[in-house]
Formats: C-alpha cells, sequence, structure tokens
C-alpha cells in the first residue's frame, strides 16, 4: 500500500526524507536513511565474508569470521522494511526475518564467546585444540537454533517470544492513524498523526515491539566486546613471545581493536539506551505513545536512532578489521585496500553527520539551515587534502601494512638488487621476471618498491 495512490515509492521516499524535523518527531525519514545505509552496509560485509571464504576455504578461522561476518551483515538489516512503503500485507513476512535476525544475534554472541578457540590465553589453552575448530563452525549454528525456536517455543508464539509488530497509516492531519496488528502484537492505542509540516502527509511506517530478551541480546555483544578486549590483548602477549605465533599475534591486536570499535561506537548509546530503558519502560517505538512530555520524546527518539546508527558503523569496523586480520597474509595489496575504504567511509561519513548536523541547528536558530551546510561544506571542501592525510594517518596505524608471502619473496630479489644502491637492466628484467611468476601487476610492484626505497632512505638518515 503506498502513502497515496498518484504518488510512486520514490516520490513517497524523497518527500518523507525531506521532510524529516527530529523535533517535530517527523522521524520516519531518519528510519528510511538507514535502511539504505544498512543495505549498503550488509552487502559490503557480505563481501568481506566471501573474500575471508574465498582465500581459504577449508580453514576452519577462516569460516569461522566469514561465518561471523554473515551474521553482522544480517543484523544490520534491522530496518529493511523502511526500504519500501509497504503495506499490512508485510507484517508476517518481518516477523519470520525478525526471527533471522534473533538467530543472528545468537549465533554472533556464541561466536564472540568461541574467539579463544583461534587466539586462546594460557588459561584456556585446552580449547585450542584442533578438533574444536574443525567442528565449531557447524556446532554453535545448531545450538543458535536450539536457542531460537526454544524461546519462541517456551513463549508460545513469535509475537510472545519477541514482540509482535503493526503497521501504522497516516492520511489525515489530527486523525487517529489506521493501525493493523499482526496476530499476537500487543494493543497500542490511539495513534494520532500530528505532524508539524502538513506536506509530511500521507506517510506510513512500522512498528515493531520488543520483548527484554530483544534489549538483552542488542546489549549483550557490547559487553562481550569489553570481554574479548581484554583476553585478545592478553593472548597477544603471550602469543608474540614465541615467533611461531608472531602473525597470531598481531591478528589478535586486530581483532582487539575491531571489538574496541564496537564498545566505543555502541557503548555510549548502549548506556543511553540502558537508562531510557530503566526510567521510562522497554526500548520500542511503542512505548512512545505512554510519553506525555516531549523533550523526553525527543530524547527517546534520538538514543533510539544513535543506537540504531551505532551498530551500523560497529558492524563495518570490525568487518575491516576482522578482514584485515584474516587476509592480510594471503590476498595482495587487502591491507591498501581496507585502508583506502576506510578513509574513504570516514571522511564521507563525518562529513554527512557534520552537515546533517550543522543545517538542523541553522535551521532552529535562525530559520537558514542552508548556512549551516555551507558553513561545513566549505572547509571540507578547501581542506579535504589536511583532512583525508590525517584519517589515513588513523587509518595506517589501525591497519599497518603487511605483505603475503608472495610479496615478501619480491622484495627479497629487490633488497638483494639494490644491495649497491643501483638496479641495473639484467636485475630489472629478473624482477620484471620474478613479479610476473609470482603474479604481481606492475602498480603493486611500483607500490613495494617505493615502500621499501622509503624505509631503506628512513634507516640510512
Amino acid at each position: 500500500m503506498l502513502a497515496a495512490p498518484t504518488e510512486s515509492a520514490f516520490a513517497y521516499l524523497v518527500r518523507i526524507v525531506s521532510h524529516t524535523q527530529i523535533e517535530g518527531f517527523q522521524t520516519t525519514g531518519i528510519a528510511i536513511v538507514h535502511a539504505y545505509l544498512s543495505l549498503i552496509a550488509m552487502f559490503y560485509l557480505l563481501l568481506l565474508s566471501a573474500l575471508i571464504i574465498r582465500a581459504r576455504p577449508r580453514a576452519a578461522e577462516n569460516q569461522f569470521f566469514a561465518l561471523l561476518l554473515f551474521c553482522e551483515a544480517y543484523k544490520v538489516t534491522i530496518t529493511w522494511y523502511f526500504l519500501y512503503p509497504f503495506g499490512p500485507e508485510i507484517l508476517g513476512s518481518i516477523e519470520y526475518v525478525r526471527v533471522g535476525w534473533y538467530y543472528c544475534a545468537f549465533l554472533s554472541f556464541l561466536l564472540y564467546l568461541a574467539m579463544p578457540v583461534f587466539y586462546p590465553i594460557r588459561a584456556l589453552s585446552f580449547l585450542a585444540k584442533d578438533l574444536i575448530k574443525k567442528n565449531i563452525i557447524w556446532c554453535l549454528p545448531i545450538c543458535a537454533a536450539l536457542m531460537t525456536f526454544g524461546l519462541i517455543h517456551s513463549a508460545g508464539s513469535i509475537p510472545a517470544a519477541i514482540g509482535g509488530v503493526a503497521h501504522i497509516s497516516c492520511t489525515e492531519m489530527q486523525q487517529n492513524a489506521v493501525v493493523t496488528l499482526h496476530p499476537g502484537t500487543e494493543p497500542l492505542g490511539d495513534v494520532l498523526c500530528q505532524p508539524v509540516d502538513s506536506e509530511y502527509l500521507p506517510f506510513t511506517y512500522i512498528l515493531t515491539q520488543q520483548k527484554e530478551i530483544a534489549s538483552l541480546m542488542l546489549i549483550a555483544p557490547v559487553l562481550c566486546s569489553f570481554l574479548l578486549i581484554f583476553l585478545l590483548r592478553l593472548a597477544r602477549k603471550q602469543l608474540a613471545r614465541r615467533a611461531e605465533t608472531a602473525e597470531s599475534a598481531t591478528e589478535a591486536r586486530a581483532l582487539a581493536i575491531g571489538f574496541a570499535g564496537k564498545a566505543l561506537f555502541q557503548g555510549v548509546t548502549a548506556a543511553f539506551v540502558i537508562y531510557m530503558s530503566v526510567r521510562y519502560g522497554r526500548f520500542s517505538m511503542t512505548e512512545l505513545g505512554n510519553l506525555e512530555d516531549n523533550k523526553v520524546v525527543l530524547l527517546f527518539l534520538l538514543s533510539m536512532y544513535g543506537f540504531m546508527f551505532s551498530i551500523l558503523v560497529a558492524a563495518l569496523f570490525e568487518g575491516f578489521m576482522f578482514t584485515y586480520a584474516i587476509l592480510k597474509d594471503e590476498v595482495l595489496g587487502i591491507d591498501e585496500q581496507l585502508r583506502r575504504t576506510f578513509t574513504a567511509a570516514v571522511f564521507a561519513t563525518l562529513g554527512a553527520v557534520l552537515f546533517l548536523v550543522s543545517t538542523e541547528l541553522m535551521e532552529s536558530l535562525f530559520d537558514v539551515g542552508w548556512l549551516g551546510g555551507v558553513a561545513i561544506g566549505l572547509p571540507f571542501i578547501f581542506f579535504n587534502k589536511p583532512i583525508l592525510a590525517a584519517i589515513n594517518g588513523l587509518s595506517t596505524r589501525l591497519m599497518p601494512e603487511t605483505h603475503t608471502a608472495t610479496e615478501r619473496s619480491y622484495l627479497e630479489a629487490y633488497a638483494f638488487a639494490m644491495e649497491d644502491g643501483v638496479v641495473t637492466d639484467d636485475e630489472r628484467r629478473f624482477l620484471e621476471m620474478q613479479a610476473k611468476s609470482l603474479g604481481l601487476d606492475s602498480e603493486r610492484v611500483a607500490h613495494l618498491e617505493a615502500g621499501f626505497d622509503a624505509s631503506a632512505e628512513e634507516n640510512s638518515s
């Protein structure tokens, strides 16, 4: 069911997004933006998962992290039903997709707890056995399935286990919305259509109810991240003491940074979510009708959407760091590609957030939102190089450049040729043959040689 018979789905989405006003509680547009960003994030995480499994399909470690990123990809699409102005006929499908979300939430939590199998500390060294590594990839999915369907069976139905879902449709100002409840959904009471902007009408959206288990599954990964940061840092120190496990120590460092990102991005918003849940009830859009203070409603919306976007950012950051950890020694130039993508993503996200905040602030204070966009846009245009350099420096510290065994073989040959400081024609022909046999293209060879020369110059100065 579209918002109006004469309006296309695309026109509807553009209209709702362009008339978003947080203070006026016209926030469906934010959910639409989040839905499309989460779709992009999902495809990117699936791509990273495919890269990991393709590098070593039979390696237990690669299978483990590919599955973990697959779960994260599914979990970020929590607002997928805002991609299109669906009608009430979609409610049944939403409930089944939500079951899949809870399954992935349980599975990812189990995968987090199983991380010491691959990066053990001394007290958990009994877990680092080949038998456990080879069988964990199918044992944990079965356990997650039992947990999911056990929850539903004990509650008696899907809505009773995870919460119901409702379709809301508003066509007129100051009129009660048309509410369609999926069977088993708790009654909502009267839902009013009171947008501050009449051009926002008509509009439609989906409300999902959340049981206590939902809050637990949203917060548990954040709390688990703090534990894993400690365990991985301890494992890194112990693995670094032996030469044969030095590479694993580097991987443990990257993974610890990934979980630190999750703890940082989601930790603050999660704390606010906990406070709002304790103070005002369950963390759900359906609770807004029970709140009378507009300031409280505004805080509720900010905490909810802030947490939703933090899930998106944390999942992408995890994806970068996990892929770097597993593939840095296997895929040519993967570290460089991840750093470039990370830099571009941070630059674009930072610009978008500052642009939205500044325009909203200027619109609220002086009714000239475009001035805030100009104030943020101009510095990003004229000072983009130093901003990009700063972000690139951060990405380099997070993901230091590493070389695969193939690249190290070429660098050894290049170092031999550069012993006298000059590469002769015969040596160049030998290096070209070496690069061809190793499968290195000219661009990658130039990058490797430039890095070697820069390092040699730095060491000699």
